[in-house]
């Protein structure tokens, strides 16, 4: 499905210009997807203030697909430059990853930024790179402002905003598709080795915890002490003759029914299993087969399927949710 720009496109303007305007106080804007759709939203804006860059990069979460949107200083010409950033988080859905690769080109084509980079961890949102990029970034003398923005770029559209929508280099059969498959294709590239790596660490860890198994086992083996010898067995004593059971007394020997209490009350404890956890953060359902909650709920019966998502049940619900949302109790 393509990208609806449509939808929220005022909100969607009006963000994007406040950014480009030097007479704003918005200097960043983050961007995001409605719930279970394909419709972009404004999520966060920020007004100008001293290291907003590091604001910036803090909003974006491991487990979503965002949009941000940002005016940087030129550290070399000290003038105005916009970066967009395509953060597609590791800990996103595969399949949603896959499906909102393909709206990259328009949302690009909507921002029209001098610096794109596409990110999915910490590493990739390193400051000082981004800043390197803008510096080497092509025309560092050239200010938006300075020049009358072309038709395409307007910051009110001449048409619907969409993949449907052909602007003047879609028209003349300039703007193919085989960007956007360049881009998913290294996409999966860069996964299948991210995969590999994590096979081979996975291997390692293994090979490390059964080195560490067998070095404990002989530890052991070495610090037991050799066995005592047996003792030898003791002469049997002669049988003591058999008291006689006062008549009274056997009247109140306990009966077979109060030893049977006793043993029905001990087999009465029940022992509950699974792992449970409290929500740090509020998490709603973004498709089908995930469960919701707010801070504070209790996840039950949880299973640790993988490293960034697990299974368990909340409000009556079972499914998936994000691991760095909650903490184990």
């Amino acid at each position: 499905m393509p990208v609806d720009l449509s939808t929220n496109s005022g909100e969607l303007t009006k963000a994007r210009s406040d950014v480009l305007s030097e007479e704003s106080t918005t200097s960043w804007a983050i961007f995001g997807y409605e719930k279970k759709s394909d419709t972009l939203k404004v999520s966060l804006t920020s007004i100008i203030k001293d290291d907003d860059l590091d604001d910036f990069l803090e909003e974006f979460e491991g487990s979503k697909i965002q949009y941000g949107f940002a005016k940087v200083k030129d550290p070399n010409q000290g003038i105005t430059k916009y970066i967009l950033i395509n953060w597609f988080g590791e800990g996103a859905p595969e399949l949603r990853k896959g499906a909102c690769a393909q709206h990259v080109r328009d949302v690009e084509r909507f921002f029209h930024a001098h610096v794109t980079i596409n990110a999915r961890n910490e590493t990739d949102l390193d400051k000082d790179a981004i800043l390197k990029l803008v510096a080497k970034s092509s025309g560092a003398a050239y200010s938006v402002h300075k020049e009358k923005l072309r038709k395409e770029f307007s910051a009110d559209p001449s048409g619907p905003i969409g993949t449907s929508y052909q602007n003047e280099f879609q028209s003349k059969g300039i703007a193919s598709s085989n960007d956007r498959s360049s881009f998913w294709r290294k996409q999966e590239e860069e996964e299948s080795v991210r995969q590999k790596e994590l096979q081979e660490k996975q291997h390692a860890d293994q090979r490390a915890l059964e080195e560490e198994q067998r070095r404990l086992a002989l530890e052991r083996e070495h610090s037991q002490p050799d066995p005592e010898p047996e003792p030898e067995p003791e002469p049997e004593s002669e049988p003591e003759p058999e008291q006689e059971i006062d008549p009274v007394q056997e009247n109140f020997a306990p009966t077979d029914d109060s030893q049977n209490v006793e043993t029905n009350d001990t087999t009465n404890v029940s022992s509950s299993t699974g792992l449970r956890a409290k929500a740090l953060y509020d998490y709603q359902a973004e498709e089908e087969g995930e469960i919701s909650f707010d801070p504070g709920d209790l996840i039950e019966d949880i299973e640790q399927i993988d490293e960034g998502w697990w299974q368990g049940s909340c409000h009556g619900q079972f499914g998936l949710f994000p691991a760095n949302y909650v903490e184990l109790l």
